[in-house]
This record gives C-alpha cells, sequence and structure tokens, in this order.
C-alpha cells in the first residue's frame, strides 16, 4: 500500500485518509492513524468473520451509538465510551471501523509506561518478581493517582455498563484490559464495544476475560456452544466483571482468591473451579474457609454500601445471578463513597485518603495513619427527613493552603442529577479564613436563597446566607441550601484531632 490510503464510510457518500504504519495490532484488528490523527480506522484480519457480523457491527455503529450526534447526552457519553463512528472499507484491507482516538490523559507520561494506555492491567496486574501491583513498581508517583480517582473513574465505568445494559446490550467482555482509567483526574472509558452482546438478536462470540468470566460460564464452559444448558455473556455476567473489576482496582486482588484448595484436580481444573462451580468469597460473613491468612484489604474499608454489594455480588450472586446488584447500584454506591473520602494526614499514602466509615478517631486503613486535623462531617436531609444516598452524607475537606471541598446541585438539591445532564457549577465551597477566627468556613458560591441556623445564637429560625458570604464550620451548624422544596438542609459536625 502506500504511505497514505483512502478508506470509504459505509453508507456516505464521503471517505477518510489513514496512514498505512499500523499503530496497534490485536487478535482481531490491525489499526491506523488517519492523515490528522483525530481518529483511526481498525480493520478486522478476519474478512470472513467481518462479512459475517456486518449486520450486527451496522447495529453497534448506527442505532445502539449513545454518542451518535442528536442523541441525548452525547457529549457525556462521548467521554464514557471509545464508540465506532463509521464502518469503512478498504480495496486490501476490507471492512473496518473509524473510532475517535483516545484523549491524552489516558496514556502516561512518564515513567517506564511513558506513551502507553493506561488500561486497567496496569494498574491491577502483580510483577512476578516482586509479587506487588504494577501500579507501585511500574507507574510513576505522580500518575498512580488517589482512591477519590479510582472511585471517580469507577462510577463512571458503572454508569457506561448501565447505559448498555438499558439499551438492551451486554458489553460480553468486560475486563480491567478494555477499560481505560486515570486515576488522577477520575476519567475512565470503555473500549472494545464492537463485539457488544444484543439481547435476542446477536449471540456473544467470546467466552471472557480470566478472572471476569462468571462463574456460571466457567461451570458449563465444556458444553457444545449451542447446548442449551450452556451459559453465555449477557447483562448477568457483566455485572460480575464490573464487581471484579470495582474489587480489583479498590482492594488490589480477585475477590476469589484465597487459600482454599481442592483435591485430586490438577492446575488448571482447580483454578476452573475455584473461579466456577466450587467458586467461594474471599470475605464469605458466615464461611471462612478461603480467607486470606495475610493481612489484606477488607471490602469494609470501603463502606457499609459497598461492602454489602460485593456480598451480594459473590454470595448470592454465584449461585444466582439475577441477584447481581445492578451496574446503577454501584454507580450510586461509588459516589455516596467518593463523597466521604477524608483526606489522609500523611502526605506519602498510596491512596492519599480513605473512606470514613466511622468518625471516631478515624486512622487510614492504606498506611495505617491516624487523622490528625480537622473536618466536617454534613448531614443531608430534606423536609426533617433524612434523604436517601447516594448524597446522605459528606465529608467536608479543609486545607490551610488552599480551598477544600466542592458542593455541586446534586448535593443540595433533590433530583439534581448526578452523572448525565450533571450541572457543573460549585454551589458552596470549603475555605480556611484567619478572620474572624483561625478556622474552616463554607463560602456560597452560587446558591441565592441560601439561609443558615448558628447554634450559638440559640435562635430558633434561619438567617439569610448571602451569596459570597462564608459561615464557620461548628457542630450544630445547619444550611438550609435555598427555597426551593427540593433544596436540601445540611447540618454540620465537626470533629478536631491531634
Amino acid at each position: 500500500m502506500n504511505p497514505i490510503e483512502t478508506a470509504t464510510l459505509v453508507g456516505e457518500a464521503s471517505s477518510v485518509e489513514f496512514d498505512t504504519s499500523v499503530v496497534m495490532e490485536g487478535g482481531k484488528k490491525r489499526v491506523y492513524f488517519t492523515r490528522d490523527k483525530r481518529s483511526v480506522v481498525a480493520f478486522f484480519k478476519d474478512p470472513e468473520w467481518a462479512q459475517a457480523n456486518r449486520n450486527r457491527l451496522t447495529q453497534v455503529v448506527a442505532h445502539y451509538n449513545p454518542t451518535r450526534v442528536g442523541e441525548q447526552y452525547a457529549d457525556y457519553w462521548r467521554r464514557l465510551f471509545c464508540w465506532p463512528t463509521h464502518l469503512v472499507t478498504h480495496a486490501e484491507c476490507g471492512l473496518g471501523l473509524l473510532l475517535p482516538t483516545y484523549p491524552e490523559h489516558f496514556f502516561f507520561k512518564s515513567g517506564r509506561l511513558a506513551n502507553q494506555e493506561k488500561d486497567g492491567g496496569r494498574y491491577n496486574c502483580t510483577n512476578p518478581s516482586t509479587k506487588r501491583l504494577q501500579r507501585y513498581d511500574l507507574i510513576a508517583p505522580e500518575e498512580r493517582g488517589t482512591l477519590a480517582g479510582y472511585l471517580g473513574a469507577l462510577s463512571r465505568v458503572a454508569r457506561a455498563v448501565h447505559k448498555m445494559h438499558a439499551a438492551g446490550l451486554a458489553h460480553s467482555d468486560l475486563s480491567e484490559r478494555n477499560v481505560l482509567v486515570d486515576p488522577v483526574t477520575g476519567h475512565a472509558i470503555i473500549i472494545d464495544v464492537d463485539a457488544l452482546v444484543v439481547t435476542g438478536q446477536y449471540p456473544p462470540e467470546v467466552l471472557g476475560t480470566r478472572g471476569f468470566t462468571a462463574p456460571e460460564v466457567m461451570a458449563t464452559r465444556h458444553l457444545p456452544f449451542d447446548d442449551p444448558k450452556r451459559k453465555h455473556a449477557c447483562a448477568e455476567t457483566d455485572k460480575y466483571a464490573l464487581a471484579v473489576l470495582i474489587y480489583r482496582f479498590l482492594l488490589e486482588r480477585h475477590p476469589l482468591d484465597g487459600p482454599r484448595f481442592l483435591k485430586g484436580l490438577s492446575g488448571d481444573a482447580e483454578e476452573e473451579a475455584l473461579m466456577g462451580s466450587k467458586a467461594l468469597y474471599s470475605e464469605h460473613r458466615n464461611d471462612g474457609a478461603n480467607r486470606p491468612k495475610a493481612q489484606f484489604l477488607s471490602a469494609r474499608i470501603l463502606g457499609k454500601t459497598i461492602d454489602d454489594l460485593f456480598h451480594r455480588t459473590f454470595v448470592d450472586g454465584l449461585l444466582d445471578p439475577r441477584s447481581r446488584p445492578t451496574a446503577s447500584s454501584w454507580a450510586d454506591a461509588l459516589v455516596e463513597a467518593y463523597d466521604q473520602v477524608l483526606v489522609c494526614s500523611d502526605p506519602a499514602c498510596t491512596h492519599k485518603g480513605f473512606v470514613l466509615t466511622a468518625a471516631g478517631a478515624p486512622r487510614c486503613p492504606y498506611c495505617s495513619t491516624a487523622f490528625r486535623g480537622t473536618f466536617s462531617r454534613m448531614t443531608l436531609s430534606q423536609e426533617g427527613r433524612m434523604h436517601p444516598a447516594p448524597a446522605g452524607l459528606l465529608v467536608l475537606n479543609g486545607f490551610r493552603n488552599g480551598d477544600g471541598t466542592q458542593l455541586y446541585r446534586h448535593h443540595t438539591h433533590a433530583g439534581a442529577p448526578r452523572g448525565p445532564g450533571q450541572d457543573n457549577t460549585v454551589v458552596a465551597q470549603v475555605v480556611y479564613l484567619e478572620r474572624p477566627h483561625p478556622d474552616f468556613y463554607l463560602q456560597n458560591v452560587a446558591l441565592p436563597g441560601a439561609q443558615v441556623r448558628h447554634p450559638s445564637t440559640g435562635a430558633p429560625d434561619f438567617v439569610p446566607f448571602p451569596l459570597l458570604s462564608k459561615v464557620r464550620l461548628v457542630s450544630g451548624l445547619e444550611v438550609r441550601f435555598g427555597l426551593e422544596p427540593e433544596a436540601r438542609t445540611g447540618r454540620i459536625e465537626t470533629f478536631r484531632y491531634g
């Protein structure tokens, strides 16, 4: 081929030029940059497979694509999916896809992995020589991210999976290799969506990735592909893979890994059974046979909501896939945990923060550092009733050398969307002031009807909290975030340690 070739966009009277130097090659596709490098073309290596799946690919690109112009919240979904925009053809390369290039923040900028993609395996795979996660051996410290960054990124993955399931789709091979993350900014994007399962129309063609394949699929993989007893990839298997993905990112190991072994089986057969028909959650509350002997990060450090979702997936959901939590439930739980992250007092901490699961003498579970300093916890309610998660509790971090926690409308008003349609305007923010008293204050940034009730005055009524004014964060302070019926009220508790 010539250095620059032209591919035709299927169904359109237009074309795209691409550089014939291979950028990447996988098992199914060869990838090339378009001439302007804003997109890539990915040609299928097996022309017979491509033609046999042409209708499926057309449906994925045209009908099921949430990133198309005119689709609701298309801009939002473009940040969560690398979704193919067109089918393309070329005389020699055959059928392929036109896809957007990955944003720059999904490439490592420094260290041994510079210029490589930030796929999840880079963070969660174990270094064979050191037995440590690659994120601690290969990734530069400034690119390892924070707990808050992982929670933000994973909540976006969960929202993307929920979007697919709501449309009757399943990814079929959801794993850390098919998810790019940036735990510094909290962004994530799902890739390789061209093999989507369309319920009732296009069945799965892959078994899934080792470790992420649901137990019912593992247990029946020996059966012929068309055997009615064989289990295939679907939304329920995606839910299992999503939970494994979240567990590995946040707790740094596989949820079914433990010391348990099965007598009389070879290595491969034993592993298949332990991940399939004989699987046992390593944190099972009533069966400790697979509990790790050495110290490990437990799901309890992420709060009761996430701990319960893991138990539902890896205990109840092992036998009954229909009982597995939805991707939407995971998104809600992850943003709930995000809102309850307390910044660690040790600047060298690997995670830079931890989920506050109890206010009494908090200690970071990652570095064992006792918290020293001041923080506030805001309990949110509406019309005298505690409002349900994820906005029910909010940890307010403050910093003497800069601004602290920012509040958005989804915190202050019931029904305000979080995710698609989210308003990213900061409406209130924690700041540090020397006067009138050296302490942390809440500033009203964009809430014109806000009011406060000060505990020190003993007054029964709320008083105005004008725009750009500040109120000191002390226990008993109440902040009403507006006069609208949906406006919430936050009650403050302040804690000081050391």
